[in-house]
């Protein structure tokens, strides 16, 4: 029919063209930055306006833009909480509908290269630290990052890797090979695949059963492989495989979900184990007086524990109400693979003795909206078929609240756990489901426990005020962090108060420090402990450390007090 019009027919074929000519195509701008709160973008479509175009954060810790432009190469920079990102220009190539990758260095016109050169002096004992830090990009599909430490007191230098990552990205596959680096968070309300000590205060959030969050991540003190494939939220995939370094435990972790049902299997195998040896040879556990500390049997095994979970959960929303449920089941059990029999020498065998079998179940319910709130229950029943003879069951309610306004936010989280203890329970302290790891390396068994949380993040245009604190009544534990930071022009100045207190003592230290930025240069000094690590990347306060990994709190006290010294930083970005 418009072949027939002739010159009208021409006419209205050509107004697309002079349509995208006039106001330009639209096309999406996209950036990866898992760890960043507010992505912006800008560049000489906008005219360099950092403020004009705020990117959408997507699953997979992409942020994407869609913008009309008009034909040829763009360059922009993009913004990741306010700073304003290093090295050169980004390009954009309408042609090809992506990024240009290009290099600030002449001699590689492959590698993209930016990062951090930090160095810390402070009046302990001399004490010093370099670190390294870079991110590389070979093209559109690869790239990696590092961190290079190296730390010195008095006399004695000591460098290593500290964190090592390479990644290759094909459309929606992702390839990740990395070491001592959080990496991946399972998206289940569990959180099945997470560290067993309890994050840092300052590291924990208000955290939905629809959010993550990045300071739970799983990958600290870990190497392994991660691999995923996600299809813009409707279809996802992920197999991690990784061993932890110090504890010599192997995880494998696969899940896969479609909407909003997702399936998850998490297998874990250790050596670190109750009456092991050094060489990892335990007692035989069918005689069942080894297990409570006798060294008279005469078989010994040598081989590892072994935990396996398979996880359904499934979310459903409806209208500002987001609906979600679990179901667990838990084997843990004892895997041997040598055998020496009374001591006459040892052969292989595949042995295995399945103590415990769980269900756990969870349901609850969540209300979106600038005050959101989330309820659920918990439930775990299970049985222990050798080595003890009991029935288990574990109840836990918890209760979570944030309001959020602007940038920022406060919220609360409550949480009960009651324990079902039967009469004459003995269960070792290693296998014990009722077994509560409070703080790091304290363990206890209570019938009741509570915990009471209160966080905040206040962000204004040239502050930030951060507090965290939690009540455990069960042990008398109270904990309150406020870390308070105002830029006055080119300064910058830090407080940050720590309060204790076990219920017998209280103890109370602070951190104080002012730093002062000019362009790719930063240089901070203080008084006190320096409540971020020296790597820059995992924000952690350092002064829990102290307290927790202690045998008493008095002498993780005095270990705390003498750090408390003056310190000098400079970080050189590039």
């Amino acid at each position: 029919m418009i072949r027939k019009l002739g010159i009208i027919g021409k006419l209205i074929t050509s107004v697309p063209f002079f349509l995208c000519a006039a106001f330009g195509e639209e096309y999406e701008l996209k950036y990866y930055a898992p760890k960043a709160e507010k992505v912006n973008i800008a560049g000489d479509f906008n005219g360099w306006n950092p403020d004009e175009f705020t990117m959408d954060k997507t699953e997979g810790g992409y942020f994407r833009k869609t913008l009309e432009l008009e034909p040829g190469i763009h360059e922009y920079k993009v913004i990741i909480d306010g700073e304003w990102l290093n090295g050169a220009n980004l390009k954009y190539d309408t042609a090809l509908r992506q990024t240009i990758i290009t290099s600030n260095f002449a001699w590689s016109p492959k590698i993209f290269w930016s990062g951090k050169f930090l160095v810390n002096v402070s009046s302990s004992s001399a004490e010093s630290c370099h670190s390294l830090q870079g991110k590389i990009t070979l093209n559109n599909n690869v790239s990696g990052m590092f961190i290079i430490n190296s730390s010195g007191r008095d006399d004695r230098l000591n460098s290593k890797v500290e964190k090592l990552s390479m990644v290759y990205r094909a459309g929606l596959f992702d390839l990740n090979s990395f070491y001592n680096l959080r990496v991946f968070q399972s998206p289940d309300p569990m959180r099945l695949l997470q560290r067993q000590s309890p994050a840092p205060l300052r590291q924990q959030e208000i955290v939905f059963c629809d959010e993550t969050n990045p300071a739970e991540d799983f990958g600290l003190g870990m190497q392994g492989i991660l691999m995923g494939f996600g299809g813009e939220g409707i279809t996802s995939a992920n197999l991690l495989i990784s061993d932890d370094y110090e504890t010599e435990e192997d995880t494998l972790f696969a899940s896969a979900g479609i909407g909003g049902i997702r399936a998850e299997y998490l297998l874990k195998k250790g050596i670190d184990f109750p009456f092991a040896s050094s060489s990892h040879w335990f007692p035989d556990p069918d005689v069942a007086q080894t297990w409570f500390g006798s060294s008279n049997a005469l078989d010994w095994y040598k081989g590892f524990n072994e935990e396996s979970e398979l996880s359904l959960d499934a979310q459903a929303e409806q209208g500002r109400a987001v609906y979600f449920g679990q179901c667990v089941l838990i084997n843990k059990m004892l895997h041997a693979v040598r055998w020496n029999e009374g001591g006459l020498g040892d052969s292989g065998i595949d042995k295995k003795w399945r103590f415990y079998e769980a269900k756990k179940y969870t349901a609850g319910v969540k209300y979106k909206g600038p005050v959101s709130a989330q309820c659920s229950y918990a439930s775990e029943n299970g049985k222990f078929s050798e080595f003890w003879n009991f029935n288990t069951k574990s109840e836990k309610y918890s209760f979570l609240a944030r309001w959020n306004f602007a940038d920022s936010y406060i919220g609360a989280k409550t949480a009960i756990i009651k324990n079902h203890i039967p009469a004459g329970y003995n269960v070792h302290d290693d296998f014990d489901p009722y077994s509560i790891n409070y703080y790091y390396g304290k363990t206890g068994r209570y019938e009741s426990w509570k915990e009471y949380w209160l966080l905040g993040n206040f962000k204004g245009r040239n502050y930030n005020l951060k507090l965290a604190a939690k009540f455990f009544p069960a042990e008398k534990i109270k904990e309150a962090v406020i870390t308070a930071e105002k830029s006055i022009s080119l300064f910058s100045f830090k407080f940050s108060p720590m309060y204790f207190s076990d219920g017998v003592k209280n103890y109370l230290c602070s951190s104080f420090s002012v730093g002062v930025k000019k362009g790719a240069l930063s240089v901070e000094a203080g008084a006190g402990m320096s409540p971020e690590d020296f790597s820059l990347t995992d924000e952690s306060d350092r002064r829990e450390d102290f307290l927790y990994n202690q045998n008493s709190w008095d002498k993780g006290y005095e270990l705390l007090r003498e750090q408390e010294k003056i310190w000098l930083r400079a970080v050189l970005s590039f």
